[in-house]
């Protein structure tokens, strides 16, 4: 079984469970699923939004396939706060973090014409 610890709110001063530093009522912010029905619930540290990982996973999937992945932000609508690269890496397969590194790269260079990117195929920098 999964270890639950209390905690103490710091908004509210009631105490709710906690699995793995999640609260069992926090929601994913897209979804609205709870840290119950979910595997993983991401919060993020600036703004404190919470996304499951299926969440997280269609909403970067879906900026990879429009090439617009160069300053992913939280997935809150109006939110401007970044989406951590480690977030993003946690809730992809290798191979579609491998697509998000090269959408990201794109588009970056198509932001900055300054920028190149390294002639060599095996090298993924600019």
């Amino acid at each position: 079984p999964i270890p639950r610890v209390p905690w103490q709110s710091q908004t509210s001063g009631q105490y709710q469970r906690r699995v793995h530093g999640i609260s069992l009522e926090s929601r994913c912010a897209r979804c609205g699923k709870t840290g119950v029905e979910v595997p993983i619930l991401h919060v993020l540290e600036e703004c404190s939004h919470e996304f499951c990982n299926f969440c997280v996973r269609e909403y970067t999937l879906d900026l990879v396939g429009q090439l617009s992945c160069e300053a992913m932000k939280c997935p809150n609508i109006g939110c401007m706060e970044a989406l951590p690269d480690m977030i993003i890496k946690q809730s992809l397969m290798p191979n579609e973090f491998a697509e998000y590194l090269n959408a990201a790269t794109q588009s970056l260079l198509r932001q900055d014409s300054s920028l190149i990117q390294c002639p060599n195929e095996n090298v993924p920098t600019v």
